[in-house]
C-alpha cells in the first residue's frame, strides 16, 4: 500500500451572510431584492488527504466500514477505523472476529504522511471485539473485549503512537456492555466523562464522573450528580476561564440539561442555574471542539460555528454553502483542529457501491483562507431540502456553481423539518402519521407564506409531499421544459403522474413505488389493483381479516383519499359528492377499526408476521427492497394499487424532487439546476446504487450491477428463502433480467402521484369520523368537510 498521502487541491466557498430575501424571476417583484456576492465575502481553500489504512482484504470482501477520529495533538491525528468482512458460512458457527477489523492509522500532522498502523486483530480471538480507541497525552487506548481460554473479559490497553508496540494492559471492572467514555481536550487537560450508577442507593440512581487528567500531574476524579435525578449524557464540555468548566448533563426526568461549573484546581462540581446558558442552544450545540487558546467551536448542518463565552453570543466562522467540495462530505467531518487561520476535519463519509461495495478509504481537509472571492458579482439562488442535502443534490449544486457565470446556489436551513424527534412519543400507527401530518402542515404553512412574500427559497427539493404548493401561486409549471424528454429514454409516465390538472408543479428525479406487493393471482380485474369490494375479499380470504395498513379508520380514509385525489379535486374545485368517496368512506367504516392498535399490540400478532409471506404494504426505495419481496414472497412480483373505486394501480412518490418558487431570481437559471439532476451520468450513479432514477436507459443499464450485487456474496446475505416455519434457508435460484424486465413494467404502469395536500387531510381526519362513529349520516359530513376545503383552496 502507498505509504503517502494523495492529495487533492479543491476550492471552498464561503458566504458569511445568510440569504434574507431573493429577486424576482428575470423581473424586479415588490419587496424583493436580489443578493449578489461581493468581492470581500469570504472564500476558502482545501486541501484533501486520502488516506489508505492499510487493509489487508485479499480475498475477502467489506460488508460494512466506517472510522470516527480517536483524537489529535500538535503532532499526530490517529484515526479508529472498523468493519466487517463478508461470511460466506452465514449458516455455519464461526468466530466473528474472523470476519471484522479493527485499526488505528497515526498521521503526521505537519507532513500528512502516514507512519503507523495498529492492526487490532492480533489481539483478538472468538468473539472478542474493540469497543473504542482514543488517542490522549502521547497513547493510544483502548477498550478491548477479550474472548479467549481464560473466558470473555474487558480490558484497556496503552500501544505506542509510533511503533504500535503494547504498553500497558488493564482489568476493567465492568462488564463489556459498559459504557463508553466520551473524551474532550480543553487545554492542558484531557478529560474523560463516564456514566456511573450509586449502587448504595436503593433508587440506583445514575450520575457522571468525570476523569481530569492534566498534562502533567496525577489524575483525579469529579462526580457530577443531582439527588434523585438520573444523569444520562454529556456531549460538550465547554470552558469558562481557565480554572473553571461548563458541563451539561442531561436529566431522564426533564430532558434537559443539569448546569454543573467544574473548579479544575479545587477538583468540585457546583449545580448552577442554567438561565445564564439559556443563549446557548444546547440542542444544536454538538460536535463540540476546544482548541490549545480555549476557544470552542461546534459543527451544525449549515458549517461550523464559535462558542464566545465571554460576549454571550454564536458567531458562524465557516459555512458549508457554494462550495466546490460535496457539502454531504463535509456534514460527515469532524473537528481535528479549528483556529482562525485553518481548520482540520476528518471526513467520516461511507463510500459504498453495488460495484465495489464499501471502501475503507477516508479523507483529511485542510481548509485555509484565501486571498480573494473568484465568485464575485454572481447572483445567489436560495435552495432549501427538506430531509438535508444528499450526495445527489451536493454534486449538482458543485456542478452549476463551477459552471455557471452569473447565478450561484446556496443552500438554506432556515426551515426545521425534523419528522423524527416527534416519532419519540409515538404509541401506534395513527400517532406517527399524526405527528407526519402536522409537521408537514407547519413547514407547508411557512413556505407557502414566504413564497407570497417574495422571501422564500428559488429552488425547492424534496417538497413533492407537500400539496399545498402544488398551484401557480407558489410553484413554476415545468411542463414546457421537460415535453420533450423521450419515452424510450426516460419513464416519462411517471412526468404524467406527478402532473395536477396538466401542470408540473415537481420534478421527479428520484422515485419510490407505493403498493402491496403479492401474487399477481390476488389483483382485482383491473389486473393493477383492487376495487373496495375486491380487496375485502382479499383481506377476509388470503389475509385472514388482518389488513396490511393498521391506521385506524381517520388516517386510512386519508389514504385511500390521496390515492384517488384527482377524482375530487380538479382545477380548485371540491367535489365530495360522487359515489367513489362514498364508497370509500363505507369501505373504511365497515372493514377498518376506529384506531391504530398500539405499537407493541401490533407487533405482538402474529397474524402480521403471516401475512409478511403472503403481501406487504410498500414503498420501496430501492430496486433491491423489491427483490428482496420476490425472495421473502417466495416468488410473488406484482405491485397493486391500494384499494380504491376504479382499481387503479401502484402509486409513485418522489424521493428526490425538484421545484422553482414563482417568486425566484430567474426561473430559466434555477430551470438550469434541475437539469442536471436529469444528466445521464447523475441518473446513473443513482440507478447503479439501486435507486429507482427517472432515467429508463440508467435503470436498464446499471441492470447487471443490480444483478451482480443480488446474486453476488453481498446480496445473499440479505436474500434468502424463508420457509413456512419462518426460517431461513439459502436461496436456490438467482435474480434475472426477466425480473427487472416486471419490475420495469410495474413502473411504467404508475398513474398517480403521491402528494397529499395536508390541509386537506386534516380536515378528513377531523370531520369523517363522525360518519364512521355514526355520529352524522354522510351527506352531513360531506356537506361540512367539502366546504372547509373549498375554502382552504380559495384562500391560495
Amino acid at each position: 500500500m502507498k505509504n503517502k498521502l494523495i492529495i487533492r487541491v479543491l476550492s471552498l466557498t464561503l458566504i458569511s451572510a445568510m440569504l434574507l430575501s431573493t429577486a424576482s424571476c428575470g423581473k424586479k417583484n415588490s419587496g424583493k431584492s436580489t443578493k449578489k456576492i461581493a468581492a470581500e465575502d469570504p472564500w476558502f481553500d482545501s486541501k484533501v488527504y486520502s488516506i489508505d489504512p492499510d487493509l489487508d482484504t485479499a480475498g475477502k470482501e467489506i460488508n460494512f466500514s466506517t472510522q470516527k477520529l480517536a483524537g489529535a495533538d500538535d503532532k499526530y491525528i490517529v484515526v479508529f477505523s472498523y468493519g466487517y468482512y463478508i461470511n460466506p458460512n452465514t449458516n455455519d458457527e464461526y468466530n466473528s472476529s474472523d470476519y471484522s477489523y479493527y485499526l488505528a492509522t497515526v498521521i503526521d500532522r505537519i507532513t500528512g504522511d502516514k507512519i503507523n498502523t495498529i492492526d487490532y486483530g492480533q489481539y483478538l480471538s472468538g468473539n472478542g471485539f474493540i469497543e473504542d480507541v482514543k488517542y490522549f497525552n502521547g497513547k493510544i487506548t483502548s477498550k478491548v473485549y477479550i474472548e479467549d481460554e481464560k473466558g470473555g473479559r474487558t480490558v484497556e490497553m496503552d500501544n505506542d503512537v509510533l511503533t504500535g508496540k503494547k504498553l500497558d494492559e488493564r482489568a476493567l471492572s465492568e462488564s463489556y456492555y459498559g459504557f463508553s467514555k466520551a473524551l474532550f481536550q480543553i487545554g492542558n487537560y484531557t478529560i474523560l466523562a463516564e456514566s456511573a450508577t450509586d449502587q448504595s442507593s436503593s433508587s440506583s440512581e445514575f450520575y457522571y464522573v468525570l476523569t481530569i487528567i492534566p498534562s502533567e500531574g496525577k489524575e483525579y476524579n469529579v462526580k457530577l450528580k443531582k439527588e434523585h435525578t438520573d444523569l444520562y449524557s454529556v456531549s460538550v464540555v465547554l470552558p469558562l476561564d481557565e480554572d473553571r468548566l461548563l458541563v451539561p448533563v442531561m436529566s431522564t426526568s426533564t430532558n434537559i440539561p443539569v448546569y454543573f461549573e467544574v473548579d479544575i484546581n479545587a477538583a468540585k462540581a457546583v449545580e448552577v442555574d442554567g438561565k445564564d446558558y439559556d443563549w446557548i442552544d444546547f440542542d444544536r450545540v454538538k460536535n463540540t471542539f476546544v482548541n490549545k487558546n480555549g476557544q470552542a467551536y461546534f459543527s451544525t448542518s449549515s458549517g461550523i460555528s464559535m462558542i464566545d463565552m465571554k460576549n454571550k453570543k454564536i458567531e458562524e466562522v465557516f459555512n458549508y454553502n457554494a462550495c466546490t467540495m460535496n457539502k454531504v462530505h463535509l456534514l460527515s467531518t469532524e473537528m481535528i483542529d479549528c483556529s482562525d487561520k485553518e481548520i482540520v476535519l476528518l471526513g467520516n463519509s461511507v463510500s459504498f457501491s453495488m460495484e465495489k461495495g464499501f471502501t475503507p478509504d477516508f479523507d483529511i481537509y485542510v481548509i485555509t483562507k484565501a486571498s480573494k472571492n473568484p465568485n464575485a458579482g454572481k447572483t445567489v439562488l436560495e435552495l432549501y431540502s427538506t430531509y438535508g442535502v444528499e450526495e445527489t443534490i451536493a454534486e449538482a449544486i458543485t456542478r452549476f456553481n463551477e459552471t455557471n457565470e452569473s447565478f450561484f446556489v446556496e443552500v438554506t436551513d432556515r426551515y426545521e423539518f425534523d419528522s423524527v424527534k416527534t416519532y419519540l412519543s409515538a404509541d401506534s400507527k395513527d400517532d406517527e402519521a399524526l405527528d407526519s401530518l402536522k409537521e408537514n402542515l407547519s413547514l407547508n404553512d411557512k413556505l407557502a407564506m414566504d413564497i407570497m412574500n417574495g422571501t422564500g427559497p428559488d429552488i425547492l427539493i424534496n417538497t413533492g409531499d407537500m400539496g399545498r404548493l402544488y398551484n401557480s401561486n407558489y410553484l413554476v409549471d415545468l411542463s414546457k421544459y421537460f415535453a420533450d424528454l423521450d419515452s424510450e429514454k426516460y419513464f416519462t409516465n411517471i412526468i404524467e403522474a406527478a402532473k395536477t390538472d396538466g401542470k408540473l408543479y415537481q420534478l421527479p428525479i428520484r422515485f419510490d413505488i407505493e403498493g402491496i406487493h403479492t401474487d399477481s393471482k390476488y389483483a382485482g380485474a383491473s389486473g393493477m389493483g383492487f376495487t373496495t369490494k375486491e380487496y375485502e375479499d382479499f383481506l377476509y380470504g388470503p389475509l385472514n381479516g388482518y389488513d396490511l395498513n393498521q391506521t385506524g379508520q381517520a388516517f386510512y380514509f386519508a389514504t385511500l383519499f390521496n390515492a384517488m385525489s384527482d377524482k375530487f379535486i380538479v382545477n380548485g374545485k371540491v367535489d365530495f359528492s360522487g359515489p367513489e368517496f362514498a364508497e370509500l368512506a363505507d369501505f373504511v367504516k365497515d372493514n377498518v377499526h376506529e384506531k391504530a392498535l398500539s405499537n407493541e399490540a401490533e407487533m405482538s400478532d402474529e397474524r402480521s408476521w403471516q401475512n409478511d409471506r403472503i403481501a406487504r404494504l410498500t414503498s420501496y426505495t430501492l430496486i433491491t427492497m423489491y427483490l428482496e419481496g420476490v425472495n421473502d414472497l417466495q416468488g410473488a412480483n406484482a405491485i397493486l394499487g391500494i384499494p380504491s373505486s376504479d382499481g387503479r394501480g401502484p402509486m409513485v412518490r418522489c424521493n428526490i424532487s425538484a421545484a422553482v418558487s414563482t417568486q425566484s431570481v430567474n426561473i430559466d437559471a434555477c430551470v438550469e439546476f434541475t437539469k442536471i439532476l436529469l444528466s445521464d451520468d447523475i441518473q446513473y450513479d443513482m440507478s447503479k446504487k439501486g435507486f429507482f432514477s427517472l432515467s429508463r436507459e440508467a435503470y436498464r443499464k446499471a441492470g447487471s450491477i443490480i444483478l451482480d450485487y443480488c446474486n453476488g456474496p453481498r446480496g445473499s446475505m440479505a436474500f434468502q428463502k424463508i420457509t413456512v416455519t419462518g426460517q431461513k434457508i439459502n436461496r436456490t435460484t438467482d435474480f434475472t433480467e426477466a425480473d427487472l424486465n416486471n419490475l420495469e413494467k410495474i413502473i411504467s404502469s404508475c398513474t398517480h402521484f403521491d402528494s397529499a395536500d395536508a390541509s386537506i387531510n386534516m380536515i378528513l381526519i377531523e370531520e369523517m369520523p363522525a360518519y364512521f362513529l355514526g355520529q352524522k349520516d354522510l351527506d352531513s359530513v360531506i356537506r361540512i368537510a367539502q366546504d372547509r376545503a373549498q375554502k382552504v383552496l380559495d384562500e391560495r
